[in-house]
């Protein structure tokens, strides 16, 4: 089990408690993609650090919460407000874990920081991780945060800044999970699908339901947070229905499937991602 820091103390906790302590629901959710496919890249050496601003130091003007009211700074975004910054904390063994080093955290402008879609504020502290904006025409080199702001406070884009995934096609395509050899699903049944081969960051599946005797759906997902406000399918009683999905796996290759009401469940790898 990956282990990340929180804090400035020493305490250690999975990317799942680092993600529920720091509510990335509240983050830009762009922004908390990238954020936590960096921390998750470093494979337990980085985690966020700090806490909710409640001890009388946040400051009261535009573009900071008020105080007690946020996880550090806010932003305003056209779609909402939403965190646009966090501290950073890395892991140091038998000792306190600190701030990062300059050379630990991807500087602004660096191939790191574009790659991952996150820079460090050079104006403030190396640890304040913030949107990677300088991909703006005419902004090249200015601090991230000023030039978001320079720019109307836009909106992240979507997916820039993140490697797209090779793909290794499966074939023939391989069934890898199938409750009709064993027993229907049953109403809020989560059952776990096991990906074989070598360890993968993502899968993509056919997913297929069949011999519902309620509307239904089903939501596939990595198994490591709560069940996202999502579905992959819907289905209605007595059809045979069925759609295809990249899911993000555990570090044991494994994803994990809701079905909201009762039903019969395949599902087919097609394909991995490396």
């Amino acid at each position: 089990m990956t282990l990340y820091p929180t804090r400035y103390g020493t305490r250690l906790v999975t990317l799942a408690d680092l993600k529920a302590e720091h509510h990335p629901d509240k983050m830009h959710p762009e922004f908390a993609r990238r954020l936590f496919a960096w921390i998750e890249s470093q494979g337990g050496k980085v985690g966020i650090g700090g806490s909710w601003r409640d001890d009388g130091t946040q400051p009261d003007k535009p573009g900071f919460a008020p105080e007690g009211k946020s996880f550090h700074q806010y932003q305003q975004f056209p779609s909402g407000v939403y965190f646009a910054a966090v501290d950073l904390v890395v892991r140091d063994p038998g000792k306190v874990h600190r701030a990062p080093r300059w050379d630990e955290v991807p500087v602004q402008g660096s191939a790191q920081a574009k790659f991952w879609g996150v820079h460090c504020n050079v104006s403030t502290e190396s640890w304040h991780m913030q949107p990677v904006i300088n991909h703006i025409p005419g902004y090249d080199g200015l601090d991230g945060w000023q030039g978001w702001i320079n720019q109307g406070q836009p909106d992240l884009e979507i997916g820039y800044g993140l490697k797209e995934l090779d793909m290794k096609l499966v074939n023939p395509p391989q069934r890898i999970y199938d409750s009709r050899n064993t027993r229907q699903l049953t109403d809020g049944q989560i059952v776990i699908v096991k990906v074989p081969g070598a360890a993968v960051p993502a899968a993509f599946v056919n997913i297929t339901v069949t011999g519902a005797v309620r509307k239904g759906y089903a939501t596939a997902w990595s198994g490591n947070t709560q069940i996202p406000n999502v579905s992959n399918l819907n289905y209605q009683p007595a059809e045979s229905i069925c759609n295809t999905s990249w899911v993000p796996l555990t570090a044991t290759n494994t994803f994990s499937v809701y079905v909201h009401s009762g039903c019969q469940l395949i599902v087919d790898l097609q394909a991995t991602a490396s």
